[in-house]
């Protein structure tokens, strides 16, 4: 697990790092620099999954998710991840840790801070989500959706599946294993909204179904 703490840079190696995760790496060291050389207060948000708000469930059509779920509409057959968990956090309730954490003295806590949820929650959740809605699909090994989305002509039509559009990513995202925990307990002190975050249940997946259903990506 990865404490609320400064990384060590040299017990991570590089190589093993996607470009978007190093860039994130070399933001957040560069920063504490300067925050030492300049005596300018930092505070370093390792951010997860933000998932959709709330309230409207409002949750960016492009993302690689609402696209997953679209994908999975369309090929009728779903990745089996369910050994692993998420730790989405809603938007509205990222937000508000955001802004509960900043507005503390400095001095108070260490300055770096997980906006996660600190709860996880099984894939679950989610299949049973999509079954209730309506959405027809069979559990099948992670290679073979992968091996379907590469080379079926029928899913490659971005137009149709979207998905196809992300066949590296989910490559990467399902092939690569699990990934590392962040932890809360300090985080979860600076924010009440981080302690309190909102449960990943049938109730609130079904408020994303409807916004990506308004919003003509799913039927």
């Amino acid at each position: 697990s990865v404490p609320e703490t400064k990384l060590n840079t040299k017990l991570i190696n590089a190589a093993t790092c996607n470009g978007y995760n190093l860039s994130k790496l070399v933001t957040e060291t560069v920063s504490q620099i300067w925050s030492v050389d300049y005596d300018i207060p930092v505070h370093i948000h390792r951010v997860g999954q933000i998932s959709g708000d709330t309230i409207n469930g409002a949750w960016n059509i492009t993302e690689h998710f609402p696209l997953l779920v679209k994908g999975i509409q369309v090929m009728k057959i779903c990745p089996d991840i369910l050994e692993s968990s998420v730790t989405w956090i809603p938007a509205n309730t990222a937000a508000d840790a955001i802004v509960e954490i900043g507005a503390q003295d400095q001095t108070s806590q260490n300055g770096i801070a997980h906006i996660i949820n600190p709860l996880e929650y099984n894939w679950k959740i989610i299949y049973n989500a999509l079954k209730s809605y309506g959405i027809e699909f069979k559990l099948v090994p992670v290679q073979e959706f992968i091996h379907q989305l590469k080379t079926n002509p029928e899913f490659q039509n971005a137009d149709v599946n979207p998905l196809a559009t992300l066949t590296d990513f989910f490559d990467n995202v399902f092939l690569s294993g699990h990934g590392v925990t962040l932890e809360t307990e300090l985080t979860k002190k600076s924010s009440p909204s981080i302690a309190n975050c909102p449960a990943l249940d049938s109730d609130l997946m079904m408020k994303y179904l409807k916004f990506w259903t308004s919003q003509k990506l799913i039927q």
